[in-house]
């Protein structure tokens, strides 16, 4: 038979009613699964904060002692957000933002940006929560806004710093942007529909980089205006000064000698896009 509840009467008149049992234990119930859960939830969140730390320790990639042993020869500024290299040329109208492969010390580019520097551009390179550009795209922003007089930028990445153009191109449409330009990386789909100019560096000898994504396809067409340079001897990590890339192939050309070719190429590719 069913229980009956019966609602308890004070002297003063008011009737409080008796507590259920079985609701009582159904809310306990209800609250236990709510902490099992969350408890569940803030696990898998630190297992995976720890998966990704770990991750970016084993895969941190130092720059060369030969680029840090030179550093205090380069003329450059160590802000928040990026380092850059102030060209000393005189109202200068143009600027390159460079966003580094995941993981890779910005300071493996500052041959390669303080070359490009000498050459008449701002260079910037950027700088990023666990040097992974992608976690803070938009400081171009940033760097336009606070460089107002330049009025031409080309923004590019190396490897996975490609990731980051893409990304901040998708989301933002500044007539300041002038270009972009990939080492190592070709654009997304999505940028391939846009008619922004492209330059694109490929080592010949690259272990990393699937060559095919500069092959038309019934999937993709590469437009018209972009130019393909392919490095005889280059590799994938020779655009920066940094240990050799797990499943690189060495190539042939020196660090120095690969970025010496792709600064020209790049300032060349710029100079038409300018002139047009």
């Amino acid at each position: 038979m069913k229980e009956e509840i019966k609602n308890e009467q004070h002297e003063n008149g008011v009737i409080e009613p008796k507590s259920n049992p079985l609701f009582e234990k159904t809310k306990k119930d209800t609250f236990r699964t709510v902490i099992k859960y969350a408890l569940i939830v803030l696990t898998l969140i630190l297992i995976g904060n720890i998966t990704y730390i770990t991750y970016f320790l084993l895969s941190y990639q130092k720059a060369d002692q030969v680029i840090l042993e030179s550093e205090a020869t380069y003329k450059y500024i160590d802000a928040e957000d990026w380092y850059l290299f102030p060209t000393e040329t005189q109202d200068n109208k143009e600027a390159i933002f460079l966003y580094q492969s995941s993981a890779i010390d910005p300071k493996a580019y500052f041959y390669f940006a303080n070359n490009l520097r000498k050459e008449g551009y701002d260079v910037f390179i950027s700088k990023s929560w666990f040097n992974q550009p992608v976690l803070n795209v938009g400081i171009v922003n940033r760097a336009i806004e606070e460089h107002p007089s330049i009025t031409s930028w080309y923004i590019g990445g190396h490897g996975s710093g490609a990731i980051a153009v893409d990304k901040y191109l998708s989301k933002n449409n500044r007539p300041e942007i002038k270009g972009a330009f990939y080492l190592a990386a070709a654009p997304s789909d999505e940028q391939l529909k846009k008619s922004l100019p492209v330059f694109i560096a490929i080592g010949s000898e690259d272990g990393i980089f699937d060559q095919t994504k500069l092959e038309d396809s019934s999937q993709r067409t590469i437009p018209k205006n972009y130019e393909v340079s392919i490095l005889d001897g280059g590799n994938h990590t020779n655009f920066g000064y940094y240990p050799l890339e797990k499943g690189d192939n060495k190539g042939t050309l020196s660090a120095r000698r690969q970025q010496d070719i792709t600064r020209d190429k790049l300032k060349a590719w710029i100079e038409r896009t300018e002139s047009r």
